[in-house]
């Protein structure tokens, strides 16, 4: 195999021989400051640029990996460009921040060199010019060209896996230090066979200050000249100038014919094509600091002796051992028909992993997957009535901000900030070893607020997520915009597409997928958004946040929301979720539930489809009908800001699951809890709502005491409106009286609504002239001669049931259109 020297260091077989230790005595120690983990996706920094603020190099969507036998070096990657980010010894990155305000995982030791951006790998001959080919500085680049497909773990081996024009090359990255100083970072390529050449980003950047001289003459191994002439062997292979000296470079078992290119400033190596599978090397030496001009440079270099598919099976667990805790179980309670048990998290654990969960769904057999804020994901067992023995399982790490999990024939998928990823455990211990990047179209700026949020599936098995808006710090207006923010993003079920179903959000951290395909979301108050909105999506919708559009002209107007919701019942809402059509949950059978981050809390959402022939919106042509209604609180409180829910199909009841990280009433970091039914308890709560011109129906899940609920001192109705404005947030205004405008210059410049201004309360109240109450006692028709279609109405009540109970509740509704009768 030919020999292709450059500026670096020697490469010893030896040092890239699979290892077989178990991985317990090849353990990598996490030192103070650095993130865990032997990994870490996420917007990576690398280097000291013009401020202490700003890394030289930046991975948008990045991978930070430590390499040598004791983890005492890193490499990044950016996963978007396919490329090298950056390499260094020492300590690894800071860790993951919750809010992450612009504070990402950025390299803690000595970087030794950074490349410039631009492609890591380019399909074909060698272009005139290497740039970046994408029409904007994020996302992937241009179908074709290089893609990111994901990566496998093996013990301590990191083997990336990347698309090059149709070909899947595998990279594992590895780093080792040589006996006469300094130390050597290695990229061992497998390459199948390709009958056109293949150009790899090795060094460069165009603002280095040693530009190199490139040979481009292949030299056959054991005719290497000058080997005993090291001053006449340096000579023809120059340096490249790193951060801290100068970087040596050599190939090893590259294809004949292969060579290396100057384009502008980056250096590359052209892979010739080849008929045979190619595994070879590109390696780095860095001078040490006593031979900052590498006269010491290592000569002997060796095509490597390494099956890079052969790793691709999976190996040794990381994280062996279990967490085990006890969960506690309510008390029932004669008048509860639901009450809440706790599955205890897993804090404190042995990898000292947040527990913020972000997202659950559950496997067939009731075990569940959880994963957290901060990238793990936990397999989690002995989920019974008594909740007595919960084993916690360590499953995934380093991914970045997984907010959203669904379990799709028995296989993890995660959505993340960076994309949807595809997790399995190739050898059955426990661990998954092969993360697939199953989609990353997803676009990702540095905007601290883009959460990529929640993650179904309809029935025809298209995965949905919504990607947050670029909130400025501080919550107010926006920072640059680009494609897929603020939108309500599809996968289709092989990974291959990704397409925007909708558009307008400012923060939704939640959504449904119906037993029919039914699609819905939340979103929390802020611009252009005047209170939290429960959202049910018609295609092509437009719910609100007018820079979030995209589209042109900018509309003038909204789709609306199937109910608005005032700050003290739902100031930051979280996702929602379908009542399994059966009798396990109660009443509540085949309907939708909608849970609140902020207030902790859990509603019943009483829905109803009505005309919307006089209804705006932004669909075109205008839709025929639209869901309008409201929400009833049950009466259960939750450990942290739940916005996540589902049914475990082995009982039948209700898991949410949350974290506090912004504005919420939660008392824990994390909670993972269950609603349980109980079904000797009578269900004291309205289960319908039906909006007329004569006034409004609510139907009740048990039989009313007539008299009380024929009482009409016993209702009160409020209504109110809102100012859809790019404020943040709306004062609470009179349904009769004009639009306030804000008075008060924000920080940006754009004109906010004062505290005196925000916490006014203007509601009108409607008489209820009577109270009729069905034959079967389960409805009440309340007669409202005032009612009009009103952004928010407040329906509040203290009545009986047929047995004696109080039902004191309210019920939170919008009016959009009213049914003849």
């Amino acid at each position: 195999m030919p020999v292709s020297p450059l500026s670096t260091r020697s490469l010893f077989a030896t040092a890239l021989i699979a290892l077989t230790l178990p991985l317990s005595a090849q353990k990598m120690a996490t030192r103070t400051g650095e993130a865990p983990g032997p990994w870490i996706l996420g917007t990576i920094g690398v280097g000291k640029g013009v401020d202490a603020k700003t890394p030289k190099a930046t991975a948008l969507k990045g991978i930070a990996i430590k390499i040598g036998d004791q983890g005492e070096a890193a490499i990044a990657y950016d996963l978007d460009l396919c490329r090298v980010v950056g390499v260094w010894t020492g300590k690894f990155t800071t860790p993951m921040n919750l809010m992450s305000r612009g504070d990402y995982p950025t390299a803690l030791g000595d970087v030794s060199f950074t490349t410039g951006e631009g492609p890591g790998f380019i399909a074909g001959k060698a272009p005139q010019v290497w740039k970046d080919a994408r029409p904007e500085p994020f996302g992937p680049l241009p179908p074709g060209q290089a893609r990111f497909k994901g990566f496998f773990v093996n013990g301590r081996k990191t083997i990336l896996k990347w698309n090059i024009g149709g070909i899947d090359v595998l990279e594992m990255p590895g780093y080792d230090e040589v006996m006469n100083g300094g130390a050597y970072f290695t990229r061992t390529f497998y390459v199948p066979p390709t009958k056109q050449p293949m150009q790899i980003l090795v060094a460069g950047n165009p603002q280095a200050d040693n530009p190199f001289d490139v040979p481009t003459h292949k030299r056959t191994e054991g005719a290497v000249e000058g080997l005993e002439d090291k001053e006449r062997v340096m000579q023809s292979t120059p340096w490249v100038h790193g951060d801290h000296g100068e970087v040596m470079i050599w190939a090893a078992g590259d294809p004949d014919g292969s060579m290396w290119r100057k384009l502008n400033g980056q250096l590359a190596l052209e892979v010739a094509p080849h008929a045979r599978p190619a595994t070879f090397q590109v390696a780095y030496w860095t001078a040490p600091a006593r031979d900052p001009d590498g006269r010491g440079a290592p000569l002997f270099f060796h095509e490597p002796d390494i099956n890079l598919p052969a790793l691709l099976k999976g190996g040794p667990a990381h994280w062996p051992e279990p967490v085990v805790t006890e969960g506690d179980t309510a008390t029932a309670k004669a008048d509860s028909a639901y009450v809440v048990d706790t599955i205890k998290v897993p804090e404190p654990n042995p990898w000292n992993a947040p527990m913020f969960i972000g997202g659950f769904d559950f496997f067939p057999d009731g075990r569940a997957a959880v994963c957290t804020f901060h990238g793990d994901v936990f397999i989690v067992s002995g989920i019974d009535d008594t909740l007595g023995h919960v084993t916690w399982k360590r499953f995934a790490s380093g991914l970045y901000h997984a907010l959203g999990l669904k379990i799709v024939n028995g296989d993890i998928y995660v959505t993340c900030r960076d994309g949807l990823w595809h997790l399995r455990d190739l050898n059955g211990d426990g661990e998954a070893d092969s993360y697939e990047a199953f989609n990353f179209d997803v676009k990702v700026t540095k905007s601290f607020h883009e959460f990529v949020f929640d993650l179904q599936t309809d029935p025809q098995g298209n995965f949905y997520f919504a990607k947050a808006g670029p909130v400025k710090n501080g919550g107010r207006g926006f920072d640059e915009v680009m494609a897929h923010h603020g939108s309500l993003m599809r996968v289709s079920p092989d990974g291959s597409k990704l397409d925007v179903v909708a558009t307008g959000f400012r923060a939704p951290n939640g959504i449904g997928c119906g037993p029919h395909g039914e699609l819905t979301t939340g979103d929390n108050e802020g611009t252009w958004t005047p209170v939290c909105r429960l959202n049910w999506i018609k295609p092509g919708g437009f719910y609100g946040v007018v820079p979030l559009a995209h589209r042109d002209p900018l509309p003038t107007d909204y789709d609306r929301p199937l109910c608005w919701m005032p700050k003290r019942v739902d100031n930051s809402s979280g996702g929602q979720v379908w009542v399994p059509d059966d009798n396990r949950w109660g009443p509540w059978r085949g309907q939708l539930l909608h849970t609140s981050y902020g207030t902790c809390s859990l509603f019943g959402v009483l829905r109803e489809e009505v005309s919307g022939a006089n209804v705006p919106s932004a669909i075109s042509p205008r839709p025929a009908t639209v869901m309008q209604g409201g929400v009833v609180r049950f009466p259960v409180n939750f450990q942290s800001g739940i916005m996540r829910a589902r049914f475990n199909p082995k009982d039948g009841q209700l898991y949410v699951a949350g974290l506090r990280g912004w504005q919420t009433t939660a008392v824990k970091n994390g909670c993972f809890q269950r609603v349980r039914y109980q079904s000797a308890a009578p269900v004291r709560m309205p289960i319908g709502l039906h909006a007329t011109k004569r006034g409004v129906r609510l139907d009740f899940a048990c039989e009313l005491d007539a008299a009380s609920a024929a009482d009409v001192q016993n209702w009160g109705v409020e209504v109110w409106n809102y100012i859809w404005s790019s404020a943040y947030g709306s004062p609470e205004i009179s349904t009769m009286g004009a639009a306030v405008t804000p008075t008060e210059q924000g920080k940006d410049g754009a004109m906010q609504y004062t505290n005196q201004q925000m916490a006014q309360k203007k509601h009108d109240t409607l008489t209820v002239k009577s109270a009729t109450v069905s034959a079967d006692k389960k409805s009440v028709f309340l007669e409202i001669p005032e009612i009009k279609p009103v952004m928010q109405m407040a329906i509040k009540f203290g009545i009986r049931s047929a047995d004696g109970g109080e039902i004191r509740s309210e019920v939170i509704n919008t009016i959009h259109a009213l049914a003849e009768k």
